[in-house]
């Protein structure tokens, strides 16, 4: 999608767009929080894969995925609608 769609849209569709955004917001927090998270947990459990940017991209994937279960369990889904 363009830029110029999406604007688009956001100008005929008001609800639209403010709800897309909140989703979009609602997922960068997610995944920021996610990213912070693995920085610290990772070392805490003993496990260091290294130096380097593989090892900084592999040690922030596991962390996130593992911070993402840990939501999704105890928080009922990430992403999920609040009712």
């Amino acid at each position: 999608m363009s830029k110029a769609d999406f604007e688009a849209i956001g100008k005929s569709s008001p609800k639209i767009h403010q709800h897309v955004m909140k989703v979009l917001a609602r997922r960068l927090r997610d995944t920021n929080s996610a990213l912070a998270a693995s920085r610290w947990l990772m070392p805490r459990l003993g496990i260091h894969l290294g130096a380097g940017i593989v090892a900084l991209i592999v040690n922030a994937f596991i962390g996130a995925v593992v911070l993402l279960l840990i939501l999704r369990l105890v928080g009922g889904g990430v992403g999920t609608p609040a009712r």
